[in-house]
């Protein structure tokens, strides 16, 4: 059975919300059969969220889907 982490990241720029975020939380109420781990929000700036992702992978994950939101594209 494979195993997935996915992420996604906090408001930024004074925004009230992250599309990445609800996104996420679209998704966490799918039926994911133990499938699919989620985390977040990861902070917004790089050196901050690497880390902070990082510490939530483990061997035993497939892959690792990192959700994000480019502002005006």
């Amino acid at each position: 059975m494979k195993r997935w982490l996915v992420s996604a990241f906090a408001p930024f720029d004074g925004a009230a919300t992250n599309s990445s975020w609800t996104a996420l939380e679209s998704l966490r109420q799918l039926d994911w059969r133990d499938q699919v781990e989620f985390t977040g929000p990861l902070p917004v700036s790089f050196a901050d969220a690497w880390p902070a992702l990082e510490r939530k992978i483990r061997p035993d994950f497939d892959g690792v889907l990192a959700l994000g939101q480019a502002e005006q594209r």
